[in-house]
């Protein structure tokens, strides 16, 4: 852990961070810990590409009807049956980053999504954040809502789910997640922006 800004001088603040962090981190300082701050946004704006790589603040992901699992809290979650007959738990999180996983600029999280029914005109994703590693509902207490996308596949109603197959992808950027899903028969494509630091500006967006 690198400590810097100008509370980073206090040498209490060093020692008990150290001490907490014993045995699972270093935790070092610059030798103008103040400066480093106005050094370091000085550079990114000129060059934005020297960093290279994140670490998630939160865990990403949206919500998914998943495979109903035998002896989990799966039995108090409403369940439907996919189109092969199989029972789903619709309420699902699924995970696309955990918090802290390193997570290269620009590099996308990608997914092939299928609708429920034969019959459903629009797919719609909606995503979720949270300070958990693991969530595993996007019902749970501390799971946030960042925003929802829909894409129209009207046009291949009728045809079994597994045909009507539509591609998402998750680029994590500086202060946005742009998440993008592309109907892999027509390469229709529909984006939003989501916020990567905190859930609470969803709303001050308007995406939720």
């Amino acid at each position: 852990m690198l400590l810097v800004g100008g509370f980073s001088v206090s040498d209490y603040l060093h020692a008990r961070i150290s001490h907490a962090l014993k045995g699972r981190a270093k935790v070092a300082r610059p030798t103008e810990p103040r400066e480093a701050v106005v050094h370091g946004a000085v550079h990114f704006c000129y060059d934005p590409d020297l960093i290279t790589e994140r670490r998630a603040k939160l865990t990403y992901g949206f919500q998914m009807a998943l495979r109903f699992r035998e002896g989990t809290e799966d039995n108090r979650h409403q369940g439907i049956f996919g189109p092969d007959g199989q029972k789903l738990v619709r309420d699902r999180f699924q995970i696309a980053v955990r918090r802290s996983q390193a997570v290269q600029r620009d590099q996308p999280y990608r997914k092939i999504l299928t609708p429920s029914s034969a019959e459903t005109p629009t797919l719609q994703v909606t995503f979720f954040a949270s300070r958990d590693r693991d969530p595993q509902y996007v019902t749970e207490a501390g799971v946030e809502k960042l925003g929802e996308i829909s894409i129209d596949i009207s046009h291949s109603v009728g045809r079994p789910p597994a045909d009507r197959k539509v591609r998402l992808d998750l680029v994590f950027g500086d202060t946005t997640i742009m998440a993008t899903a592309t109907d892999l028969d027509t390469g229709t494509t529909t984006r939003i922006d989501l916020p990567v630091d905190d859930p609470e500006q969803a709303e001050a967006l308007g995406l939720v």
